[in-house]
């Protein structure tokens, strides 16, 4: 039910203000709203840090939560990890989210990000969801002005790249 709101509140364009925040403050977040899943799966989770932000810090979180927690969930290693990069350039915030999970089919890439769209419906059902985590995380980036890549291949894991533009005070 929480899904079906928030892509309602994003389609009214509803977007928080930009504020500073700082990576470990942002770890200390996610790891709070996952803290569940990562200890129940015993996940390394790692983040860069001293990197200092000013983004608007609810976007971020709903982004990154809902990539982190499609890296644990469709992540059957023993020894889960996902790791989140963050660097800054001249222009671009870049963040890039590393897991050892399960990977995604070439022929599936494309299609992720669409509305109620699960990869493989019949081994996923009893992981619960919406198949509208991915469109949320999309449409929240392309509000951003940004943009969202992503390298996989089955059983090695998958990489998402955020791009966003860099927006000085």
């Amino acid at each position: 039910m929480h899904d079906f709101l928030k892509i309602s509140k994003l389609e009214e364009h509803q977007l928080s203000n930009n504020s500073f925040f700082t990576s470990e403050e942002l770890e200390k977040e996610l790891i709070f709203l996952l803290s569940y899943i990562i200890e129940k799966k015993s996940v390394e989770f790692t983040i860069t840090k001293n990197i200092k932000l000013f983004l608007p810090k609810n976007e971020i979180i709903s982004i990154l939560k809902n990539l982190i927690e499609n890296s644990i969930i469709y992540n059957e290693n023993s020894t889960p990890k996902v790791n989140l990069s963050i660097k800054i350039n001249d222009s671009f915030y870049i963040f890039e989210l590393k897991d050892n999970g399960i990977g995604i089919p070439e022929s599936e890439k494309e299609k992720i990000f669409q509305r109620f769209y699960r990869i493989e419906k019949s081994r996923n059902r009893n992981l619960g969801g919406t198949g509208l985590g991915l469109t949320i995380v999309k449409t929240l980036i392309e509000k951003l002005n940004g943009t969202i890549t992503l390298k996989s291949n089955v059983d090695q894991g998958t990489t998402f790249t955020i791009i966003l533009p860099l927006i000085l005070e």
